[in-house]
């Protein structure tokens, strides 16, 4: 029986039986949920900590936070703050309330079970509460300032937006609306606050507003937030973590919640169908709505999507292990920026901005026997939302082992015009990708920008690249000049002969003609664990124009002659002397005219066309793609 597929209606997960539907509701407004009964449990949030409220209703708590001056702190029913709460009766309670149709009861047991909830803490802790809740609400209103003299429209369409951010945004979202509707209410004092976080940083504007009751409990502010550019939901009572990537604020959505009317409105059904489809995303349990979402895993750490608060988009954002490696693909993405001329950078998915946060805690390094503060790098960029090419790829291959031949080589061919181009543009811009391959291809722009250098310069040695695909000296301090310039081109060529084969050329089956022996060295298993992969040369320079008849001894299928003619180029990219991959040894653009014109499909309209030429015609406008003209 095949697994059960992820099903998405409107906002709710509907699970049918042991295989739902992956389907989107037509019109996903309304909880689904929610309307199966008149008061039914609002959904929880993403950590599970509480329920939050699913209508549109906002429960105004101005009494809730700490006023200024020497106001006492009181909670909305007039009680003394630190009255402890029987969390178990609470529960019982609302489960009554439930029962019998009690919303307003039903709602403010709810605040007395939230753990955000002033009702449930001492006066230092309101007092902390109330400073943390104004840095949040500040930090936002300043993302949504334009950076010119404000104007009333200014304003409001701040507080709107902070707002419309807010709504149904975790357990202490109706905390947080409650302060900002006081700041809001303040008229010129709001208009004073406003102005002033044009200038200066949330954190300093909620110490001052809070200076009285700071001073009173002896407050120490510094120990609140121990990085005011990464707010942990946890710290902010929000459904996500909060991070500020070079003056930009994004949430992480390394896990969302469908049931929630903000993570619904972020992700979207679309966006959420394509992650579940590219198997980028899955759901935590049977039961919830809950998922958890990875775009990308490697060596250097996890890319999740994330939230661009102020444009509304949503982004990927590579979470690093190693800081080193973080500060080096900073500084490259910067250099990187320089090099592409602007009318070439949507070709490439480049950096957005980045964020190097020290963790809350300090650990004990038994290496160094010293205390030292863990840090996380993070580097946002555009979000790729076309697949990589190495599925389709494969999937070509399947058209091949079903005999569709001829859309398996016409498929082959377009890839073919893809990867080119590809490389084709970084010649063009003098630029070397050590890890070009399928993967890092999406859709019509270049991925994994990070170790992109001028070509012709040495390579970092912490520099990434998947040794499939790499140049088999790649990692030798002494290149000549023509291996550093035909980088690219080996990869080129390993990435033409997996179109054709399936599989790299360390395969041992192939025929001798095509097998490339791997590098098992103790070097080479040091820097690339699955070392077999990682071929120990490139092609001997007698065996360039020889392919077999079949790709292994024992096969019984011959080779097309677009086959032949795509292996006998990926054999020139691969030669063992690297002078004869250069572009005054290989046309890239006429050796593909040529295999374009061996496909079976062309071969076919050749023999049944009255004129010659316009098949031609037709191959010349299918390689157009391949004129780059670099100003």
């Amino acid at each position: 029986m095949a697994a059960p597929t992820p099903s998405i209606q409107g906002q709710s997960r509907l699970v049918q039986g042991t295989a739902p539907q992956k389907s989107f509701d037509a019109n996903p407004t309304t909880y689904i949920r929610a309307a199966q009964s008149s008061i039914a449990p609002a959904p929880r949030n993403i950590n599970n900590q509480a329920p939050m409220s699913s209508t549109n209703t906002h429960v105004h708590l101005s009494q809730a936070h700490a006023t200024y001056g020497s106001t006492p702190i009181v909670n909305p029913n007039n009680a003394p703050i630190d009255r402890k709460v029987n969390m178990y009766d609470l529960q019982a309670h609302l489960e009554r309330l439930h029962a019998n149709g009690d919303h307003e009861g039903y709602k403010q047991a709810q605040l007395n079970m939230n753990p955000y909830s002033f009702q449930r803490m001492s006066k230092v802790d309101a007092v902390k509460r109330t400073i943390l809740n104004d840095v949040v609400v500040l930090t936002l209103l300043q993302q949504f300032l334009p950076p010119r003299p404000l104007t009333d429209r200014d304003m409001s369409r701040a507080f709107k937006r902070t707002h419309d951010f807010l709504k149904n945004n975790g357990p202490n979202s109706e905390f947080l609306l409650s302060r900002l509707n006081q700041i809001h209410q303040q008229g010129p004092k709001a208009q004073k606050i406003l102005i002033a976080l044009q200038q200066s940083e949330p954190l300093s504007i909620a110490k001052s507003l809070n200076a009285p009751t700071i001073k009173k409990f002896n407050i120490p502010t510094r120990l609140l937030i121990s990085d005011p550019k990464k707010l942990t939901y946890d710290l902010t009572g929000l459904n996500h973590t909060l991070l500020n990537l070079n003056g930009r604020w994004v949430e992480l959505f390394k896990t969302f919640d469908l049931d929630n009317g903000h993570d619904f409105q972020v992700i979207g059904k679309d966006l959420a169908q394509h992650l579940f489809d590219n198997k980028q995303a899955h759901y935590i349990d049977d039961d919830s709505a809950i998922v958890s979402s990875r775009l990308g895993r490697g060596s250097f750490g996890t890319v999740i999507p994330a939230h661009d608060i102020l444009t509304g988009d949503v982004i990927a954002v590579k979470k690093m292990k190693s800081i080193k490696h973080y500060l080096s693909n900073v500084q490259q993405y910067n250099n990187l920026n320089q090099l592409i001329p602007d009318q070439f950078k949507n070709e490439f998915i480049l950096a957005k901005g980045s964020l190097l946060s020290s963790a809350k805690k300090e650990i004990f390094d038994s290496s160094t026997a010293t205390m030292i503060t863990p840090e996380k790098g993070y580097i946002g960029f555009d979000l790729a939302l076309e697949p990589e090419e190495f599925y389709p790829l494969q999937e070509n291959q399947d058209l091949k082992a079903d005999g569709h031949t001829e859309q398996y080589e016409d498929n082959a061919f377009e890839q073919m015009n893809l990867f080119t181009n590809k490389i084709l543009l970084l010649e063009s811009l003098k630029l070397t990708h050590p890890d070009f391959k399928p993967e890092n291809i999406f859709g019509k722009r270049i991925g994994d920008c990070g170790d992109i250098i001028k070509t012709g310069t040495d390579l970092a040695a912490d520099v990434t690249h998947s040794p499939t695909y790499a140049m088999p000296n790649l990692r030798e301090d002494d290149l000549t000049q023509a291996e550093k310039e035909s980088v690219n081109r080996f990869s080129l060529g390993v990435t033409l002969f997996f179109q054709i084969t399936g599989d790299h050329p360390t395969q041992e089956d192939f025929d001798p003609l095509l097998h490339l022996p791997p590098n098992l060295a103790e070097r080479a298993r040091l820097h690339f664990p699955e070392g077999t992969d990682y071929a120990l040369e490139g092609y001997k320079t007698h065996t360039l124009d020889q392919v077999p008849a079949k790709l292994y001894k024992d096969s019984t299928e011959e080779l097309t002659p677009f086959e032949v003619a795509t292996l006998k180029l990926a054999k020139k990219l691969m030669a063992e002397d690297r002078s004869l991959a250069l572009a005054d040894k290989v046309d890239l653009k006429a050796e593909l005219a040529h295999i374009g014109t061996l496909r079976q499909s062309q071969q076919k309209a050749i023999s049944s066309s009255t004129s010659p030429t316009s098949s031609t015609d037709n191959l010349n406008t299918q390689v157009q793609a391949l004129n780059i003209n670099v100003a």
